[in-house]
């Protein structure tokens, strides 16, 4: 428990004065003085903790087809047009305490994207390419979603609604649930594809006390950046 002490200051002044007639007379004048003083020690939350990815962290998990095992991500096999592909991300607290999270999604060969689409109009909708996106609880932002034509991805931004709350591993609720093929796309479109695409989904966290009312603020106050 921080304990304080109150700093304490003390001066006493003495002075005398005599009056005779029209004649004043000065005394001698002191001042006595004592200084004290208090110095708190201030430990940083979980300063002591030896492992510190356990205080304050952040996971990406996401339901597919099937585990095949592979931490970099699931690969999907034999796409074709009017697919819907299982992909359900979402994001755990593996830490202490509680968080403010958004996700940042990154799609692979926007150029080919856009031309399926037939849509040369900046970031293609989420909804283009994502199926049953949960608009209850995350919170997407446009203003931070770029096109990068020497990248050639499009980044998406989602602020999750709620706080993670710390120290059980909660999860939010998953960001959308299907990745989808256009129907439309011809054989020649495909080719666009160069046999294949990536999609990336990155989770950030930051803390929730002293940072704003929620993820969005929270992200801003820090100014921790998009990438």
């Amino acid at each position: 428990m921080l304990k304080m002490k109150v700093t304490k200051k003390k001066v006493l002044v003495a002075a005398l004065a005599v009056g005779l007639i029209a004649t004043i007379s000065v005394g001698s004048l002191a001042w006595f003085s004592d200084e004290d003083e208090v110095t708190n020690k201030f430990m940083i939350a979980d300063s002591t903790d030896d492992d510190p990815d356990d205080i304050f962290s952040i996971d990406v998990q996401e339901d597919t087809p099937e585990d095949d095992g592979d931490d970099d991500g699931f690969t999907y096999a034999d796409v074709q047009p009017g697919d819907e592909l299982k992909k359900e991300p979402y994001a755990i607290n593996t830490g202490h305490y509680d968080q403010y999270v958004r996700a940042i999604v990154t799609v692979g060969d926007a150029a080919a994207w856009r031309a399926v689409l037939g849509n040369n109009d900046g970031v293609l909708p989420a909804g283009d390419i994502f199926g049953e996106i949960d608009t209850t609880n995350w919170l997407e932002w446009p203003e931070q979603e770029t096109y990068d034509t020497d990248a050639d991805t499009m980044t998406y931004v989602f602020y999750y609604q709620k706080v993670l709350e710390g120290n059980a591993n909660n999860s939010t609720e998953k960001i959308f649930l299907t990745v989808n093929v256009p129907e439309t796309m011809t054989r020649e479109q495909a080719v666009l594809f160069d046999n294949e695409f990536d999609i990336t989904v990155k989770a950030q966290a930051v803390q929730t006390a002293n940072v704003g009312d929620n993820a969005l603020q929270a992200f801003a106050t820090v100014g921790m950046p998009i990438a």
